[in-house]
């Protein structure tokens, strides 16, 4: 059963992905609730892994920055990812379908610069680069203001639909019970928190 999110939630995050600058005060007034109702929703849906962080969105254009975006084939794809997610220069990882299964979105300091990056990508094993597109002009590029009703989380060790609050690890780990937890970090070597 996924988690709901009420119509609170759903304004909070459209509130959020509009100007993620807002105090609490002002959120909680938009939202006609108290801020102490307004902090802890927004911190529930940074626990549940909705909200990963609020940033500034920059147009890279005006910094006379590159954008490219790259294609690519992965064999060990959780592996690559990995790897990947290190690299400062890349913005964006998506998982797609069809020939290439990863597309990667990266800021760059020159064109030259893309070739450095394809080197470091080419270093990853059972990776290969398909193709490589400079990107000459953004006319969009903003989030989508999502259709928000629900959250369907998995467990992560027994692959379980979680009902009710996760229990969270990191921020980034979500477990239906206690004993999953224990486990999964057990066998992990992951300290569990008391």
């Amino acid at each position: 059963m996924p988690v709901n999110l009420d119509d609170v939630d759903r304004r909070l995050i459209i509130l959020l992905m509009q100007d993620g600058r807002q105090s609490f005060r002002r959120l909680a007034r938009s939202l006609g609730v108290s801020t102490p109702t307004a902090k802890a929703r927004y911190d529930r849906l940074v626990r549940l892994g909705i909200i990963k962080r609020v940033s500034a969105i920059i147009d890279t254009s005006m910094l006379n920055n590159v954008s490219a975006l790259l294609y690519i084939k992965a064999n060990d794809v959780q592996g690559a990812i990995a790897t990947m997610k290190e690299m400062e220069e890349i913005n964006s990882i998506l998982l797609t379908s069809g020939d290439t299964n990863v597309v990667v979105k990266a800021t760059l300091d020159s064109v030259e610069s893309l070739g450095g990056l394809m080197a470091k990508l080419s270093g990853i094993p059972k990776l290969q680069i398909i193709s490589s597109q400079i990107v000459t002009k953004i006319i969009k590029d903003e989030q989508v203001i999502p259709r928000l009703t629900s959250v369907k989380l998995e467990c992560h060790y027994c692959k379980g639909s979680i009902t009710g609050e996760p229990i969270v690890l990191d921020g980034i780990y979500y477990f239906c019970c206690t004993s999953c937890l224990r486990l999964f970090s057990s066998e992990r070597g992951i300290a569990t928190p008391h």
